[in-house]
């Protein structure tokens, strides 16, 4: 009752204040900034017990943080949570303690966090636990037409079916998503419809039913980051990181580990997109799969011990989508240990690099390290594709196997 009381005389104070500073009319400007930071002062409700919130709770908090902006603060301690809490208005930032804070949801039949058009909000220092992988909705957050926000050090699990996720985004720019552990989610942050130029960094997604990160429909020039996913994909067809539909993204500096249906990473039906400096291992299909995309550049990475190719090109599926991989640039990367399976070439045509469709590749200055069958595999209907200054080590049945028109080949080994 004592915190309760509290939290009143908080909102009370902070109402007091700005009706009080409105009624004397004519205010010096200096007066109306004091006014101002005072609201936002007395708007950081801090220390507040969990059996004292509930999502009504928070909610209250949230539409008392004054326009000019302000937190809500919940302390350590677990947060039932049994409807939807909703961000109110722009500038605001709900924190956490640290992922000792929990929000629990008592089912899945609603979206725990919602955000639509809202500017300059920051979730943080939270753990968000949905009601479980089965079943319909249950999404941990839910952000539409959002901009410039943050979502930094939560925890989002157990959120939605294997088509909800722990973090799901639509026609949704700027946001930095940063620190963020994804596990157990349908998918882990997907975003959707024209999402643009947001960052995602430090990320880690663990046995998520699809993707970890899934990049769709329209969305551009956004960057994912120094992020580690691993066992991915675990129970449903997808591979671990995808860029669909989508051009000029990027993902660098990023591990992926054992992804549990497909791919690793899946770059598909976009173009000018870019994967660098990543190490992409034990896929059960390949570790790179660059369907019906162009210009892609493939750079720097390391792709070792996946099922199938290292390196996979081609073209398939909806057949507005259906392209070949022209133009794409394969280059600096250690490519090794591949087919794993260890199937000859006169059986399956997994290689180092597989180019199934696609025109123009360049393949340069490449290390091949013990693929098995080929080091390189052009399947018919290719042409243009140039191999230059590459190196093989270990053990290849054969160096090349070119099945294409007009190709350059120097493989060095």
């Amino acid at each position: 009752m004592r915190r309760r009381r509290a939290l009143g005389l908080a909102v009370a104070a902070t109402t007091a204040s700005l009706l009080s500073a409105c009624g004397r009319g004519g205010l010096a400007v200096s007066e109306v900034r004091a006014a101002r930071q005072e609201s936002a002062r007395i708007a950081r409700f801090g220390a507040i017990a969990p059996d004292d919130f509930t999502a009504d709770g928070i909610n209250r908090a949230l539409r008392a943080v004054a326009a000019v902006g302000g937190e809500v603060v919940l302390a350590e301690g677990t947060y039932v949570i049994d409807k939807t809490v909703e961000i109110p208005t722009d500038n605001v930032t709900l924190r956490g303690a640290g992922p000792g804070t929990v929000l629990q949801a008592t089912d899945n039949a609603f979206v725990m966090l919602y955000l639509h058009q809202r500017k300059l909000v920051t979730v943080a220092d939270l753990r968000i636990v949905g009601y479980g992988q089965d079943g319909r909705g249950g999404a941990g957050i839910n952000a539409s037409q959002i901009e410039r926000c943050t979502f930094e050090n939560l925890t989002v699990e157990r959120c939605g079916s294997s088509d909800a996720a722990g973090i799901f985004m639509q026609r949704s720019s700027y946001n930095r998503i940063a620190g963020c552990h994804l596990e157990s989610n349908g998918r882990g942050l997907h975003l959707y419809r024209d999402s643009t130029n947001n960052v995602i960094d430090r990320c880690t997604g663990y046995r998520n039913a699809k993707e970890m990160i899934f990049i769709t429909t329209g969305g551009s020039d956004n960057a994912v980051s120094n992020c580690v996913s691993e066992n991915d994909a675990v129970s449903a067809p997808a591979v671990s990181i995808a860029i669909h539909r989508s051009d000029r993204t990027s993902v660098t500096d990023t591990i992926v580990r054992r992804t549990g249906t497909e791919q690793g990473i899946e770059i598909a039906a976009g173009a000018d997109n870019v994967v660098a400096g990543c190490t992409i291992s034990e896929s059960v299909w390949a570790g790179l799969h660059v369907v019906n995309a162009v210009r892609t550049v493939v750079t720097g990475n390391r792709i070792v011990q996946n099922r199938q190719s290292g390196i996979l090109l081609r073209k398939a599926g909806t057949p507005e989508d259906v392209r070949p991989c022209d133009d794409c640039i394969i280059s600096g990367n250690e490519i090794s240990g591949n087919n794993t399976a260890r199937r000859p070439a006169n059986e399956v045509s997994w290689a180092g690099i597989e180019i199934e469709s696609g025109n123009n590749v360049i393949i340069e200055s490449n290390v091949l390290d013990d693929n098995y069958s080929a080091a390189v595999y052009i399947h018919p209907g290719n042409s243009g594709t140039r191999i230059m200054t590459n190196e093989l080590r270990g053990i290849h049945a054969t160096r090349l196997i070119n099945r294409g028109d007009g190709t350059l080949a120097d493989i060095n080994g």
